[in-house]
Order: C-alpha cells, then sequence, then structure tokens
C-alpha cells in the first residue's frame, strides 16, 4: 500500500525474478571481460526500456563483450550483436555460449549496419565513449585518446560515429519501436538527424567524475 495525500494506492506482486543472477553473470565471471563491461543489471534495465518481447529481434550495435545481448536473450528475445572489433565479437560470442544462452554475432560497423530497413523490433545499446573507445583506423589517433564529458565537447571523431549510429538504428528499426541507448553524455543535440523522438532520459552517476545518461528513443 502507498499513501499519498488523501489517495491510496493498492498493489500486488505478479511476477518477480531471481537478483541472484545478475551476480553469476557479472563481468570478472565470465570467460571474456573488458574493463568497460556493462553491468548485468543496467544491461537488463535498457532491455526492458526497449519493450522487446519473447520472439523479437533486438539488436546492440555496439555489443562489445555481449552483456546486452546476454540479458536479452535470457528473457527470449532473438538477440543480434554488431561490433567492428572481432576480437569483441568472438569474446561476446564465447560468453554467450558460457551461459547456455543464444545469440547472432556480426563483424560490422555501427555506421553502415548490415541489416535491412526496418526489420528490427528493439534496439539496446552503449555508445563507445573517451579513451576505451575504438574508432575506425582513418581517425586520427590523438583523438581516439579524447575523454569528455558533454556532447557539446566530445571529440568530432566521436560526434560523427554517434550520429551516424543513430541514423543506421533509425533506418533498421521498425516504426513505432524503441531504441534506447546507454551515452556519457545527454543525446539530444544529435537527435534531429536521427528522426527519432526522445521519450525518456535517466541520469545516473557512476563515480565523481563521471555520469551515464540512458535515453529512450521512439521511432515515428
Amino acid at each position: 500500500m502507498l499513501l499519498t495525500g488523501r489517495i491510496a494506492f493498492f498493489s500486488v506482486l505478479s511476477h518477480s525474478i531471481d537478483k541472484k543472477q545478475f551476480q553469476s553473470r557479472k563481468p570478472s565471471l565470465r570467460p571474456f571481460s573488458r574493463p568497460i563491461s556493462i553491468q548485468p543489471k543496467l544491461a537488463r534495465v535498457v532491455v526492458n526500456l526497449s519493450e522487446v518481447r519473447a520472439g523479437e529481434v533486438l539488436l546492440d550495435p555496439f555489443c562489445g563483450t555481449g552483456g546486452i545481448l546476454m540479458e536479452a536473450s535470457a528473457i527470449g528475445a532473438r538477440a543480434v550483436g554488431v561490433d567492428i572489433q572481432q576480437e569483441m565479437a568472438k569474446g561476446a560470442c564465447k560468453n554467450i555460449e558460457f551461459y547456455g544462452l543464444n545469440a547472432e554475432l556480426i563483424v560490422g560497423d555501427a555506421q553502415e549496419l548490415p541489416i535491412r530497413d526496418e526489420s528490427v523490433d528493439a534496439i539496446a545499446t552503449d555508445f563507445p565513449y573517451g579513451r576505451s573507445s575504438f574508432v575506425s583506423s582513418t581517425q586520427d589517433p590523438k583523438q581516439r585518446n579524447s575523454s569528455t564529458a558533454n556532447t557539446a565537447t566530445t571529440p568530432p571523431h566521436l560526434r560523427r560515429l554517434w550520429s551516424s549510429a543513430l541514423e543506421e538504428m533509425n533506418r533498421v528499426l521498425k516504426p513505432g519501436r524503441k531504441a534506447v541507448v546507454v551515452s556519457h553524455a545527454p543525446l539530444f543535440p544529435l537527435l534531429r538527424s536521427a528522426e527519432m523522438n526522445a521519450v525518456e532520459c535517466h541520469k545516473y552517476r557512476v563515480h565523481k567524475s563521471l555520469s551515464r545518461y540512458i535515453t529512450v528513443l521512439r521511432k515515428a
């Protein structure tokens, strides 16, 4: 029961999950891990926010070590991951198999996704940022090592990457469906070109020098 002013809300528990499962999938316990690996609970949050359903396709265009893919597969979604680094794609595959889950891994560029137009039911991803980012070898090495705190001061190569990725996400996502993006800076300045509307944005503090943003986008 929740009391607010003169209104009382009564509720019943309709569903619960075993939270211990998240501990078993911690990055440190996976066969392949990197310091940038997203934590299982956060990965499940972005999967849930995407509103993907069992049997539907969820895409992670920056899949990294596969954290989001594992949570999508765990709820019955058809998980598809793309990463520009072959090492990451192979490592994510190893992690997913280790936990008895399923996903399709593709070595490819999030700026030119090898996926048909409007064929994806949901997208959930953690955008690359700062020192840990890998970008095309055509970029200036000095830019690759840049670390920033907001979109306005994000290095040009990352702004281009984020903008191009958003446009591709918009292309492959089905109309009316959602894309959820974790980033180190607000995405609003980049959304005009992507033709997706932000319906939610949540900020959380990682540590004193880093905050993350979870932005929920909907394709018109």
